[in-house]
């Protein structure tokens, strides 16, 4: 069984592997309390999985914050518009979410 971190690299490495035209990644988180980029493993983890494959690719850290809570309407419109706005500049966004429905 892998641990989360061990998960996600695995899974970053393996969207690097694809050869991708635009050389950016998103991890988007809408959860509380998360680290800056420097110190969140989740991030660390996937930008080690894409560097480890391709280091020419961009890795990005962006945080919603918003007071809506978890699972509400409000919350999922937010993570669904800024998935949009990511999507315009990078065709792989990893998604750290608080409530995943």
């Amino acid at each position: 069984v892998l641990n989360p971190a061990s998960g996600i690299f695995v899974a970053a490495a393996g969207a690097a592997l694809l050869p991708w035209t635009r050389k950016v990644f998103v991890v988007l988180s809408d959860r509380p309390g998360v680290p800056p980029a420097d110190e969140d493993t989740a991030f660390a983890a996937f930008l080690s999985g894409t560097k480890y494959i391709d280091p020419d690719i961009k890795v990005l850290s962006v945080k919603i914050n918003t007071q809506a809570p978890p699972g509400s309407a409000v919350k999922r419109r937010a993570v669904q518009m800024e998935v949009r706005n990511i999507l315009d500049i990078a065709p792989v966004v990893y998604l750290d979410l608080a409530d995943p429905r």
